[in-house]
């Protein structure tokens, strides 16, 4: 395939690899004189005017970025939307793609914090995890699809697929286990360990969704 060299300056590509049919296959950006970003990707960090010390690394990955600094993004179109975000870590297709300023997030998987928009201090990994978290902060999720509803809950620690799944607003909540609090939305300071804890009342029908400072262990233990 054709290699192609050209004046580099902030935005421009450095060097393109092509296909065999003539499309660009990868580019390269050095991203600034002495901002120490490396850009590898068709388009990634092709926005970046003052941002130094990131890593862009995947088609249109960091695509936004102006002026965030020390940032991380493996995988297509993470952290797309990002602009002055700083600190933050991007792994796995579309994680943290609509990211604008928030800050310390770290998104492992695909889609993984990817309605994130200036929430900060949040660890997801796992597949769609933290997935429709806008503003919420200081959460963790560990799990395919845990923590998914949640938009504005802080202090929020789910380990295992589903775990706080519809959780929303809720916040200081712990659960541990397959769908542990899974029906939780508004509820509060609620402790939850083993598989289905906490998800129901005592009908075992009702979803368990506004309870505040109760503890659940053992499986499909009830409110």
């Amino acid at each position: 395939d054709d290699l192609e060299l050209k004046k580099i300056t902030p935005a421009s590509v450095a060097q393109t690899i092509r296909n065999s049919d003539g499309t660009v296959g990868l580019e390269f950006r050095s991203g600034g004189t002495g901002l120490n970003n490396s850009f590898l990707g068709k388009d990634s960090g092709i926005s970046n005017i003052s941002g130094g010390s990131n890593l862009f690394i995947g088609y249109s990955s960091g695509y936004s970025n102006i002026w965030g600094d020390n940032n991380t993004a493996n995988g297509y179109k993470s952290l797309f939307s990002n602009t002055d975000g700083s600190d933050n870590t991007a792994n796995g297709y579309m994680s943290l793609y609509k990211n604008t300023g928030g800050n310390s997030n770290t998104a492992n998987g695909s889609y993984s914090l990817f309605s994130n928009t200036t929430g900060y201090w949040n660890t997801s990994t796992g597949y769609s995890s933290l997935y429709s978290n806008t503003s919420g902060s200081s959460n963790t999720a560990n799990g395919y699809d845990s923590l998914y509803f949640n938009t504005t809950g802080t202090d929020n620690t789910a380990n295992g697929a589903y775990s706080l799944i519809f959780n929303t607003t809720g916040y200081n909540n712990t659960a541990n286990g397959v769908n542990a609090l899974r029906n939780n939305t508004t509820g509060y300071s609620n402790t939850a360990l083993g598989y289905y804890a906490g998800n129901y009342i005592t009908d075992g029908v009702t979803g368990n969704s506004s309870s505040t400072n109760s503890l659940f262990l053992g499986y499909d233990t009830r409110a």
